[in-house]
């Protein structure tokens, strides 16, 4: 898991909005979380904790993380960016926490929540929404949950120094805390409980399987009772139970037999009893047969005696039917005949009635015609005249219509002008205005054309630009930083050197003043040890007394001047690589030792295309809405072009069509006048009319009463002929002859019953016959009682084998639930029996170490392992770590933490480890505040191995306000505490 960028606000001790960008932190590698004690340092990672799980380090609850400092309506909430697994996540968190109400007044309580987001390179898509889903998901990627990772990656300051110098007791205390195994302790409860609970299923589950084993007994006495019922029901002979004093449950496997062995008997008898119904069944059955074929013979002898009895009725109803089934048409064409004289009869006086008219209308009475030919004729010359006046009429019409549409044309075709002339103006004005579009478009399309190549240059010219830029800016801050350290280092030798001086004149001091106030004759000097004293020292002048600690004070401040310089060009030598990484990269060749000349060069080339490349972006940018007004203008210009064509056309059009009508109307008026003269052709037509319509009504009279009259004699011919045919003497003996159809159809339908009757009497007889018909009726019932008592006795034998097989159901049942009752209550012993040890063994009842305090021997063997490779490292492969435990099962205490000397292959406390080598086994362990408890050696010890750390692929933070650390790590944090919250700021390298 790789951090990105933590957000929080009102969190901790800080109440407003504060961001942590940890790429830039990447970037220094090793940085520095700096600021006072109190201040909050701490409290940023615990944020990057609370986003990942949703708690933070220790005992505290997340209802207490709101800052105290924050407003009352601010809300507690911490966004982190990591990237895992090679997607980047985003998570978010907010507390339990009581805030202002946004409206009204008084306090809410918000409860927590949580979302786990990923990034798709777009946007940013939710992928859970629930806590617990959250926190799931996070130590799915993270790998880790909370309590590893807060005793991996973040420890409370100064618990591994506790942990150096404790005690094994105290030691095992403080791990408790450090890896919160307090969750074993209640494990170790747990199991206790559980050991408890499965004792109680033990002696329930004992309970239970005593019971299935009465049950077992209670069913098989039921059995046996079934036994004894079944007997006596069905008059069978009983097997007997031999008693083996034993419980069902445990001779189960004999009394099944016994069970068996009963219902088999119980089955073979009801198979005899099946096999002696169904004789009885078929006996019955063919009794039954037989019966039915003496009934049925019986009832067709019945029905062929009754049937010759009305033999000579059946043939006297036979004649009756076939005679009126002739008179029928006849009949039939008799009433027609009667029907045709009555229409001729009524057609005359319409024919009266339409010469009448015929006359009204205007023809002469003695030019009536007598005959249908003839009035069709003559209504045929009448039709063409009032036809050739109806044309007439209508040519007038149309005369009338041509001039109404040559007057129309005419007008048409003056607008249409009139629209061309305006259409020609707006061509011309367009066509100006697409030259001048077209020549922009072209201009547009070359910047188009050249605009990829110069943008290509110009990215290319920046990007030798800023490599040279960049290089040249790297080495400079080298030779500076060399420079600022051989100035440093001159200046700590200046320093060491008054140092030496001053405290050369301090022994010259005290020599003088021991010459002074301690020489005494005969005794030896305190400086030399001589007894003789021929020139004893002269005191020097006096010297300030505050000489010595300003040489000390100046020696110190060298050293830090030169620290910070050496921080400095590990900077700028880290960004020299990367500069002249980047140079290469772009196929320069080798950087030159003086970069002035390729930088103007570079420079100027960068200019050049900047000049270039502005002008043909902004060309080439109108490209698309230029090319598209073109194509616009060149659509308009069409257009009007088309448009213009039409109404051309359309003008030529209208003139033509005018010229055309008024021809027209002048030659349909001269046919009008030649054909009348000045006569009203409508009037003439009318007249015509008339005259026709009354020919068509006598045309009609005529028509009918020649039709009657010629349908009356035709139909008494073919009456004569059927009359004949039929065998009738005339008219009136067919008449007499006639009978309703429903008559002759119920006599046909006697007749056919009779029919089919008789002759379904005779075939189903022979039948019969040559199925055998008994003599006499046979005796039925009493087959039919054999029947029945074979059925009663199948269903007594099916029910009693039906209540043994459920009995026996029942039996086995019960057996197999006192089975697994039996084998559950084994399980479950073995189940309790294996819990009472694991309880024994996690509390360490019998000589063995507890859970939890194994637990902790090994995350101290895991800490010792890691550690040990680092404390070599940091040692020059003097120490490493050793975990020593108890080998007394009697008394097993706490494993201890010592330290093996390779230089003499001893074991010993880590108490015996100096201060400086304690730093270092505390360093091996966790990067922990300690820096100020060291001296100038130690501390640059302490540096050169967190250098190390850094180089090795690491980026290491380290939290202290040690004023050395701040001059010799580059500051990526600073945390500013005021009387009114804490806030973060970016350091200063």
């Amino acid at each position: 898991m790789r951090p990105i960028r933590l957000e929080f606000e009102a969190f901790g001790p800080f109440p407003g909005t504060e961001v942590v960008d940890f790429v830039s932190l990447d970037d220094l590698g090793l940085y520095l979380v700096s600021g006072p004690t109190g201040a909050g340092k701490t409290s940023i990672y615990d944020a990057m904790v609370f986003a990942l799980y949703g708690k933070v380090p220790g005992a505290r609850s997340d209802n207490t993380l709101r800052s105290d400092f924050a407003t009352a309506d601010a809300t507690a909430e911490v966004s982190l960016v990591f990237e895992a697994q090679g997607t980047v996540w985003r998570t978010k968190r907010q507390p339990t926490q009581s805030r202002a109400k946004q409206r009204g007044s008084g306090c809410t309580t918000v409860q927590a929540k949580a979302t786990l987001e990923r990034y798709d390179g777009t946007n940013w898509q939710q992928v859970e929404s629930r806590k617990q889903k959250v926190d799931d998901r996070v130590v799915g990627l993270v790998g880790l949950d909370h309590e590893q990772f807060s005793q991996v990656v973040l420890l409370p300051q100064g618990e591994f120094q506790k942990l150096l110098r404790a005690t094994p007791q105290d030691r095992e205390r403080l791990m408790r805390r450090l890896f919160a195994t307090e969750g074993f302790d209640r494990a170790i409860r747990h199991l206790k409980d559980e050991a408890a609970r499965a004792k109680s299923a033990a002696r329930e589950s004992a309970a239970q399987a005593k019971e299935a084993r009465s049950g077992a007994d209670r069913v098989w006495g039921d059995l046996l009772a079934g036994v004894r019922d079944t007997a006596s029901s069905t008059d069978l002979e009983a097997l007997e139970w031999e008693d083996d004093h034993l419980e069902a449950f445990d001779g189960h496997l004999a009394r099944k037999e016994f069970a068996k062995a009963w219902a088999s008997t119980l089955a073979d008898a009801r198979k005899v009893a099946d096999n002696e119904a169904e004789a009885a069944e078929s006996a019955f059955r063919e009794l039954e047969a037989d019966a039915g074929r003496f009934k049925a013979a019986e009832g067709h002898r019945r029905t062929l005696a009754g049937l010759e009895e009305t033999r000579e009725e059946a043939e006297e109803q036979r004649v009756v039917l076939d005679r009126g089934r002739k008179a029928a048409p006849v009949v039939e064409a008799l009433d027609e005949l009667d029907a045709l004289e009555v229409a001729v009869n009524e057609a005359e006086p319409v024919k009266v009635e339409a010469v009448k008219a015929l006359v009204e209308s205007g023809l002469e009475e003695e030019a009536v015609p007598a005959t249908v030919a003839k009035a069709n004729t003559l209504s045929g010359r009448w039709s063409q005249s009032a036809e050739r006046f109806d044309g007439l009429v209508q040519v007038l019409a149309d005369a009338v219509g041509r001039e109404e549409d040559e007057a129309a044309h005419r007008g048409d075709t003056e607008v249409a002008l009139k629209a061309v002339e305006s259409i020609d103006a707006a061509i011309t004005a367009k066509m100006a205005e697409l030259v001048t579009l077209d020549e922009q478009y072209e201009v547009a399309r070359a910047a188009q054309d050249e605009l990829p190549d110069s943008v290509e240059a110009h990215g290319s010219a920046e990007a030798v630009n800023s490599a040279v830029g960049d290089l040249k800016a790297a080495r400079k801050e080298v030779r500076a930083a060399e420079r600022a350290i051989r100035s440093a280092r001159g200046a700590r030798s200046s320093a060491e050197t008054a140092l030496e001086e001053e405290q050369s004149r301090e022994t010259l001091d005290l020599a003088g003043r021991l010459a002074r106030d301690a020489l005494i004759e005969g005794e030896p000097c305190p400086v030399c040890g001589s007894e003789d004293h021929p020139a004893p020292a002269v005191p020097p002048k006096a010297r300030e007394s505050s000489a010595l600690e300003n040489a000390d004070e100046a020696l110190r401040e060298a050293v830090a001047e030169e620290g910070e310089a050496k921080g400095t060009l590990t900077t700028a030598r880290r960004a020299l690589t990367r500069a002249e990484k980047v140079f290469d990269r772009l196929d320069l060749g080798d950087p030159p030792d003086v970069l002035g000349p390729l930088e103007k060069s570079v420079a100027s080339t960068l200019k050049d295309a900047e000049a270039r490349v502005g002008p043909l972006r902004d060309l080439a940018a109108t490209a698309t809405s230029v090319g598209k007004k073109v194509e616009v203008e060149r659509d308009a210009l069409q257009a009007l072009r088309d448009e213009r064509s039409t109404m051309e056309a359309e003008a030529l059009r209208h003139d033509e069509l005018a010229g055309q009508a008024a021809g027209q109307a002048e030659t349909l008026r001269g046919r009008v006048t030649k054909a009348v003269g000045h006569d009203d052709p409508t009037v003439r037509r009318g007249e015509a009319r008339a005259v026709v319509e009354a020919l068509a009504g006598l045309v009609d009279a005529l028509g009918k009463l020649e039709a009657a009259a010629k349908a009356r004699d035709t139909q008494l011919r073919a009456v004569n002929r059927q009359v004949v045919a039929a065998g009738f003497a005339d008219h009136d003996a067919a008449r007499d002859a006639e009978r309703p159809e429903e008559e002759l159809e119920a006599l046909e339908q006697r007749l056919e019953e009779r029919r089919i009757a008789q002759q379904e009497a005779r075939l189903g007889l022979q039948e019969l016959e040559k199925q055998g018909v008994p003599e006499e009726a046979p005796d039925v019932s009493s087959a039919a009682d054999a029947s029945k008592e074979a059925v009663v006795r199948v269903e007594t034998l099916g029910g009693a084998v039906t209540r043994i097989d459920e009995r026996c159901r029942n039996f086995k049942q019960a057996v197999d639930n006192a089975l697994q009752r039996v084998a559950e209550a084994s399980g479950v012993s073995k189940v309790a029996n294996r819990a009472d040890r694991v309880d024994n063994v996690c509390r360490g009842i019998r000589g063995t170490r507890s859970l939890e305090s194994w637990v902790l021997a090994r995350h101290l063997r895991a800490i010792a392992a890691e550690a040990s490779q680092r404390f070599q490292e940091v040692s020059a492969g003097r120490f490493v770590f050793t975990v020593v435990e108890s080998l007394d099962e009697e008394s097993q205490g706490p494993a201890r933490l010592e330290i093996t000397d390779h230089y003499n292959g001893e074991t010993r406390a880590v108490s015996s480890l100096s201060g400086g080598e304690t730093f270092q086994a505390s360093l091996s362990l966790f990067v922990d505040e300690g820096f100020g408890s060291l001296d100038l050696e130690s501390l640059d010890q302490a540096m050169d191995t967190l250098e190390e750390l850094q180089e090795g692929g690491r980026t290491v933070g380290v939290i202290s306000h040690v004023s050395e650390m701040k001059q010799r790590i580059a500051e990526g944090l600073r945390v500013v505490k005021t009387d009114r919250g804490s806030h973060i700021r970016a350091g200063r390298s």
